[in-house]
């Protein structure tokens, strides 16, 4: 019942997170979320939030609730609109999306060095910790590691990723470090990344709209442009 109501509470909310984060209709559309939603299953969700401490906390507040459905819209956008990390939610997506991108390309390369498990690792904890009030001591000590600003989470996780492709092991290789003496970020990178291995679906993030890159932009200009049989 309770691994349910995760799901129920996780779908009717997320399109109002959506609209108030303003993120483009094009990134995770309801459908995929709720799809995925559905497929990683409550249980595991709740798994994932037990490193961190939150799992109990969720299960208390799934049994004192109401039905997600009766919580008019008005309440749905109060809520949304309090959360102190809405304000991040759009550039931390964005600079996932480029992050990602840069490091699947450096991989599909075969080139060696960064290895795979601490990358993933790295870019998990990365892109999550910035919406935890847990996750602020991490976040500290992996800014002065990555000569970034804590306040600007995507810049942090853009740097990263530089680091990957530019073969900056130690570097790297002291992002895990620090990951390692935050013993809960250990532990939660582990179920994460066992529960992204294991998901049963295929999931596009993206929809119709792809983000813009210079290749997308040389394609369509080179499409446009004027030949002399036009």
């Amino acid at each position: 019942m309770k691994e349910r109501r995760v799901t129920e509470w996780l779908k009717r909310g997320y399109p109002h997170l959506k609209e108030e984060s303003q993120l483009p209709v094009w990134i995770l559309p309801e459908h995929s979320f709720g799809k995925m939603a559905d497929e990683l299953g409550g249980g595991r969700i709740l798994e994932l939030s037990r490193p961190l401490g939150f799992a109990e906390g969720v299960e208390d507040l799934l049994e004192k609730a109401p039905e997600p459905e009766t919580m008019p819209v008005e309440a749905w956008q109060t809520v949304v609109m309090q959360w102190p990390p809405l304000v991040i939610v759009k550039s931390m997506i964005e600079a996932c999306l480029e992050a990602t991108a840069m490091v699947e390309r450096y991989f599909q390369s075969h080139q060696a060095g960064a290895p795979p498990l601490i990358v993933c690792r790295g870019m998990a904890v990365l892109g999550f910790a910035p919406f935890l009030a847990q996750g602020q001591p991490v976040m500290a000590e992996l800014a002065s590691i990555l000569q970034g600003d804590r306040n600007r989470p995507a810049q942090l996780l853009r740097r990263y990723a530089d680091a990957v492709v530019q073969g900056d092991v130690p570097t790297l290789r002291r992002v895990d470090d620090c990951i390692a003496r935050h013993s809960h970020w250990l532990e939660w990178a582990g179920v994460f990344l066992e529960a992204a291995q294991s998901f049963p679906g295929s999931l596009k993030p993206v929809a119709v709209t792809p983000p813009l890159t210079a290749e997308l932009a040389g394609v369509l200009a080179d499409m446009i442009r004027e030949r002399p049989d036009d």
